[in-house]
């Protein structure tokens, strides 16, 4: 119970600590909790601890004070072992739903001292590999997402930009190719929207047409999009 109550104490300070930086620090950084993913892991530790000592030094006062009374014992011990696992089974149940991907690829001593907060059954297994990949694909958007708000070339960049999109974003993707990332190509959008073209309307036209409203070198590149478009809807 002493050790218990030193890991409670650390833990309410360190938390405090932990709590009162984040005020200051968390709006001004975007990946604040992987920052601090070691602070967080600290805190978990000392709570697991408190938790597993306090419950053993619990059982042995209870045994300790009511050795005389084996009644007295036997009730306590029940109730207390019901609330123990009770909470244990809320735990496990907000963990698996919120967390699968990470329960999913915990370490395997971690499984081995807490066996009861993972799936024992081979249902339970699957069901929770399901959520994983779920959980998975969902961060893998977000993280795209996120950062695509970024860069907003990304796209473009990943070569996932199609010519129905816009003439600006055709643009882009022509000078990309080129190696000229950071080229102003308003200008040229501009200009081209100004005679009404679009990127449908475009796609009749030659590269000298095209070079009228951009440098040689970018018509072409624009004209290459757009005659390999129209290829694979043709071929479609």
């Amino acid at each position: 119970m002493a050790v218990a109550f030193a890991c409670n104490l650390f833990l309410a300070l360190f938390s405090a600590y932990f709590w009162l930086f984040s005020i200051t620090a968390n709006s001004s950084q975007d990946d604040y909790v992987y920052r601090n993913l070691t602070s967080l892991t600290y805190c978990f530790a000392l709570l697991v601890f408190t938790v597993t000592l306090n419950t053993a030094g619990f059982l042995m006062g209870v045994y300790s004070n009511l050795s005389p009374n084996k009644a007295e014992i036997l009730v306590t011990m029940i109730i207390s072992i019901i609330i123990f696992l009770a909470g244990n089974l809320v735990i496990r149940k907000q963990q698996l739903e919120c967390t699968p991907l990470e329960c999913y690829h915990a370490p395997r001593f971690i499984k081995i001292i807490f066996p009861f907060l993972w799936p024992i059954t081979r249902k339970g297994k699957e069901e929770l590999k399901v959520n994983a990949k779920l959980r998975a694909d969902q961060l893998k958007k977000r993280a795209y997402h996120e950062r695509k708000k970024l860069d907003p070339d990304f796209d473009i960049r990943q070569n996932k930009t199609s010519t129905n999109s816009s003439v600006g974003d055709l643009l882009r993707t022509a000078a990309v190719k080129l190696g000229r990332y950071d080229s102003d190509l308003s200008r040229y959008e501009a200009r081209l929207e100004a005679e009404w073209l679009t990127i449908e309307t475009m796609k009749g036209r030659s590269v000298d047409c095209l070079s009228k409203y951009m440098p040689l070198v970018l018509a072409e590149e624009v004209h290459r999009i757009l005659l390999s478009d129209v290829n694979i809807n043709d071929t479609s």
